[in-house]
This record gives C-alpha cells, sequence and structure tokens, in this order.
C-alpha cells in the first residue's frame, strides 16, 4: 500500500510525496538520529530513507509543525503527528 506523507513548516509552506508500496505500515520506522527524533519513508521510486523530524532535540531545533500520513488509494489518514516544541 503507498501513503502519501504531507508536512507543513513553520514559514507555511506545505511539502508532500508518495512512498514506495508497503505491505502493511511501517510503525518502526522511527529512529533518534543527530539529535531529532525522526520518522522516515522511503519515496517511491527511490531506495534511501527520507527522514522528517518530528520532535525538537535538545541541540537542534527544527521547522516541521505537523505530518499527516494517508493511504494514497482511499485517502484515509493513517496518523497525524503534531510536532511539540
Amino acid at each position: 500500500m503507498k501513503y502519501e506523507v504531507t508536512y507543513g513548516l513553520e514559514s507555511g509552506e506545505t511539502k508532500s510525496f508518495i512512498t514506495k508500496d508497503y505491505t502493511r505500515y511501517p510503525h518502526d520506522n522511527r529512529k533518534f538520529i543527530s539529535g531529532l527524533h525522526q520518522i522516515g519513508f522511503i519515496k517511491d521510486g527511490k531506495t534511501r530513507m527520507t527522514w522528517i523530524p518530528y520532535k525538537p532535540g535538545e541541540k537542534y531545533t527544527h521547522i516541521v509543525e505537523w505530518i499527516k500520513i494517508k493511504e494514497v488509494s482511499t485517502g484515509k489518514i493513517v496518523e497525524t503527528i503534531e510536532c511539540i516544541r
């Protein structure tokens, strides 16, 4: 199943991409990398993860405000993440 990952930045800009075809929603795609809690997906047609920070770290800040993940075929929202400051 493919997912559309949409995220909003503090500047008001919205970005999105379509993921590769997963057999199930990857709940284990969250990691602590470079001082930030990040969620990662593989874009359609790519082989490496695209990482989006969802929690501010102790040393670093980021500009992502929210992340929405929905199924492409049905449009059903699978998960909404509000990034806490």
